[in-house]
């Protein structure tokens, strides 16, 4: 268990603003309030996308990360329990904020991406 956690990171993670992601406690929280729960294999899928903001998380890198060492990641079954995964995280995202799913995209057989939205800094003159 200790291996899992260390393999999520310790550090809870911003997701946007006012919304913080903890891989510990499995829990997306906004300020210091739980808005939702996630299982640990949920927790796995969001964390390997948001340590990689704006980049393409192939499906054979979510794979590793919720199944560690398996040896056909291309298997039928293996496909559809993550996709089903990250169906549920996709659900749960969009119970705490809209906004937070249309963070998650899809790019079909390629992999997903967790999007940061960085707003232009605006200078006076």
């Amino acid at each position: 268990m200790n291996e899992q956690r260390e393999h999520l990171g310790s550090e809870p993670l911003a997701l946007a603003e006012g919304y913080i992601f903890d891989p510990l406690s499995y829990e997306i929280r906004e300020g210091f309030r739980t808005k939702v729960r996630l299982t640990p294999l949920e927790s796995r899928a969001l964390a390997a996308l948001v340590c990689h903001p704006d980049e393409v998380v192939t499906y054979d890198e979510i794979v590793q990360s919720l199944y560690p060492g398996i040896r056909s990641p291309e298997s039928q079954f293996i496909r559809l329990s993550t996709q089903k995964v990250i169906g549920r995280v996709r659900k749960k995202l969009n119970r705490v904020s809209p906004d937070l799913v249309a963070k998650l995209e899809t790019f079909p057989e390629s992999g997903y991406r967790w999007t940061v939205n960085i707003l232009p800094l605006e200078f006076s003159e």
